[in-house]
């Protein structure tokens, strides 16, 4: 389970071309019933934040901007960001 402001990486493209529903659809269906559409699809392989978690347990990305509902499903794990430092920030 992730939490709000956890980074995470989408499916690839390569996994959901492979894994569509009779190999044709153009969606996904989980075992607890969320569908990956053509709508994520073109989220494949990005890094995306965890911005808040619904009553149900679906993950609103920040990158998303359309308020999709994500299940755990849809991510191939966290990913683990560097911080980057400005140079006016170290003197």
């Amino acid at each position: 389970m992730y939490k709000v402001g956890d980074h995470v990486r989408v499916k690839s493209k390569e996994w959901y071309l492979a894994n569509r529903d009779n190999g044709i659809s153009k969606w996904v269906t989980f075992s607890d019933g969320s569908i990956f559409g053509l709508a994520k699809s073109i989220y494949c392989g990005q890094i995306m934040t965890i911005e808040e978690i619904s009553e149900d347990g679906q993950y609103i990305l920040e990158e998303d901007n359309a308020g999709m509902h994500w299940s755990e499903e849809c991510f191939e794990g966290s990913v683990v960001m560097d911080k980057f430092i400005k140079a006016e920030d170290i003197y």
